[in-house]
């Protein structure tokens, strides 16, 4: 049983000399309990017989809890930060009770080393059994980090941490992966004197992460702090991350967290606060009322998969100064909650008086919520500010229709200095059970600030649906966008264009059809005034790839919003899609990137203008590789294709093939590659274009390789076969 410090002073005073020690005000004791067979993590050692005491400053006498005892005199130092280790060998390893006594300036248990460590000496702590004395100096380093991997600590001291009952302002790392720790006192983090200055930049972060036996948590844990926090940053990320015991929450637990009357506020931060707390069943409702600034949530509740439900007024009570938070962040907040079957429609309304002067990010908000089956209506509506609903449903495999009106209007102007686009990429990415759309679905207006910047600008849509593999149909007018430049990007590897479309539909694979006009109030106006010339454009790589019951395309999909350059993978492994418009790339005079775009479809004919507007295409390789059913290639369907480089296996292993045009290539006198064009095209018998003549400077290994049975196969140069 754990003594008071008042009990240990008495016994140790009756017992002890105190050797460099000059008044009693300097003299403090400590005492905790260590088990020297618990070195290894997981494991008991009866061989194990060390311990070593840890960053130590210290005038006075460790006595070890065997008979024996040791004089130490390693004072505080200006020079010295972490003190000394003291290292004990018992003759027999098994559990000791450790004195210490003296003027203890500074003692460390836990070790930042020992997050992934298996062994370390922070595992042999089992007991603290009196409060840490008074005489330790007033320093983050002593109370972050304290028990920091103490992965045995069973219990503390009910009273605070120090007996002094002084509070910090860091308390990060304090107990992270104390696994044996099943319950704190609420009064641990000290009792807030009179007199005492008000904080700043206080922290939580980790503070009881990864404490699997913690199974509550004390409504008063800090209330030392809630009127008493003057501004700066309230940190309380991963605070109980791991708690996998953890099975409720008290309502009152931040209420109030910076209710101090303060000319600046301060910032409170909950990111990823409770993630995996898996045994935790339910949320109290107004959880948050009182706190003035959050900016945060971001998954704040990631992976408790033990909700089934969210309060209606979680949010409720929180208040409001603008004037201190630039964004409000909730991503992942609720990510892999899968017991989660519904949302209730009023969640954010408290946040809809953040006006438009806030970035709202709503990406992977409730990813993986796998049992949400339905969404209310209006459930953002108001939230014409957010800039990403990015993964915001994603792999929520149980919902079956999206609501109309669930997402706003968005009115979004790029703020000067922030590099954020609007994004809706893989909002339902995933979701398996997903039948019906509404129209007028994706609402946004997107109009850059006057910098450049080097990553993605604009909107994007990039695998919105992808995998959604019950979606049979698509709404018309599901996309109104439209994206207003005032500054030209700088692309680089992070730009995707003005409207990106990347992998928008991959794998819909019950998907049938495309509504007419499906992309023609996309569109992206550039600046006149605009410093440098820029031209907009749209990538749609991989838009319909794997949609292998796709048996029509509408015609002009692309003509209207005719910005579209990468066409990369487009319509790859759609096996039911048979012939396409010839009026599908109209106008797009800026397109490309032609690589795979039709990569083992079902296409049985090419239209000969399919590229006519083309002009500025550069890269065809492997656009009709494995189109296995198609019989011929018409006259003329690179004519104006004046800009081409490469046609790599371009109709590579097209096993119907049977006749290609000699005069194919002919306009295309800039071309470098036609290595394995022809590759594997055995049933051609027609002959082949005399590319050896033509174009005989070109890279062109294997272009005909195979194509034994072409009437001028004899003709053909060994090195091109």
């Amino acid at each position: 049983m754990a003594l008071t410090n008042d009990e240990v002073r008495e016994i140790t005073l009756m017992a002890i000399d105190r050797p460099n020690v000059r008044e009693v005000e300097d003299f403090g004791t400590l005492l905790f309990t260590v088990d020297t067979r618990l070195y290894t993590r997981g494991t008991v050692d009866p061989a194990a017989r060390t311990y070593q005491i840890q960053r130590t400053m210290l005038v006075g006498k460790i006595y070890w809890g065997d008979g024996t005892s040791e004089d130490v005199n390693h004072p505080w130092t200006l020079d010295d930060q972490f003190g000394i280790s003291i290292t004990h060998t018992y003759d027999v390893g098994g559990e000791y009770h450790i004195l210490i006594a003296g003027n203890i300036q500074m003692i460390t248990f836990g070790n930042t080393n020992t997050q992934y460590s298996q062994t370390g000496y922070p595992h042999c702590v089992v007991s603290l059994d009196s409060q840490l004395p008074k005489t330790i100096a007033y320093t983050p380093l002593e109370t972050e980090f304290y028990f920091d991997g103490c992965r045995n600590l069973r219990s503390i001291p009910d009273a605070p941490l120090f007996e002094d009952g002084r509070t910090s302002s860091f308390w990060g790392y304090c107990f992270r992966n104390c696994e044996s720790l099943a319950r704190v006192p609420e009064n641990v983090f000290g009792v807030y004197q009179e007199g005492q200055s008000p904080m700043r930049n206080v922290s939580f972060e980790r503070c009881f992460y990864g404490c699997i036996s913690l199974e509550s948590i004390p409504a008063g844990l800090f209330e030392s702090y809630r009127t008493h926090i003057s501004g700066g940053n309230c940190v309380f990320d991963y605070c109980f991350s791991n708690c996998t015991a953890l099975a409720q929450i008290p309502q009152s637990l931040f209420t109030d967290m910076d209710a101090l009357a303060a000319p600046e506020h301060c910032l409170v931060s909950f990111e990823w606060c409770f993630y995996n707390c898996t045994s935790l069943t339910s949320l109290p409702s107004r959880m948050f009322a009182g706190c003035k600034s959050i900016y945060s949530f971001n998954a704040c509740f990631y992976g408790c998969t033990s909700l089934t439900s969210i309060p209606a007024d979680l949010f409720g009570g929180i208040l409001w100064d603008t004037a201190s938070i630039f964004a409000m962040d909730f991503s992942r907040c609720f990510s892999a909650c899968t017991g989660v079957t519904a949302i209730p429609s009023g969640l954010f309304s408290p946040f809809e008086t953040l006006g438009n002067t806030v970035l709202i990010y709503f990406s992977n908000c409730f990813y993986g919520c796998t049992s949400l089956s339905v969404l209310p209506s209006g459930l953002f509506r108001e939230f014409t500010t957010a800039c990403t609903f990015a993964g915001c449903f994603g792999d929520c495999t149980s919902l079956e229709t999206v609501p109309q009106g669930l997402l706003p209007s968005i009115d979004f102007t790029q703020p000067l200095g922030v590099s954020s686009n609007v994004s809706f990429g893989g909002c339902f990415s995933g979701c398996t059970s997903l039948r019906t759309l509404p129209s007028g679905l994706f609402r946004a207006t997107y109009t850059t600030g006057e910098m450049s910047f080097d990553y993605q600008m604009g909107i994007s849509c990039a695998s919105c649906f992808k995998g959604c593999t019950s979606l049979e149909t698509l709404p018309d007018n599901l996309f109104n966008l439209t994206v207003n430049v005032r500054a030209a990007p700088y692309e680089s590897s992070y730009f995707y264009g003005d409207l990106d479309f990347r992998s928008c539909f991959y794998n819909c694979s019950a998907l049938e059809s495309i509504p007419t006009g499906i992309f023609d109030n996309c569109v992206v106006n550039v600046d006149s005034n605009i410093a440098s010339p820029y031209t907009p454009w749209a990538n749609f790589s991989e838009c319909f790839s794997f949609c292998n019951a796709l048996e029509t395309i509408p015609s002009g999909l692309f003509a209207v919003c005719n910005i579209g350059r990468k066409f990369y993978y487009t319509f790859r492994a759609c096996t039911s899609l048979q012939t396409i418009p010839s009026d599908t790339f109209a106008n797009c005079s800026g397109a490309q990137d032609f690589e795979y775009c039709f990569f083992t479809s079902g296409l049985v004919s090419i239209p000969s203008d399919l590229f006519a507007d083309c002009s500025s295409a550069t890269r065809f390789f492997g656009s009709f590789y494995s189109c296995s059913s198609l019989t011929a290639i018409p006259s003329g369907l690179f004519d104006n294709c004046v800009s081409a480089l490469s046609f790599w296996s371009v109709f590579r292993n097209c096993a119907s093939l049977a006749s290609v045009p000699s005069d194919l290539f002919d306009n295309c006198s800039n071309v470098t590659d036609f290595r394995m064009s022809f590759a594997g095209d055995s049933t051609i018998t027609s002959s082949v274009p005399p590319l050896w003549e033509t174009h005989p400077s070109v890279t062109h290994t294997e272009c005909f390789w195979g194509c034994v049975n072409a009437a001028n196969y004899a003709d053909i140069p060994s090195d091109w076969k």
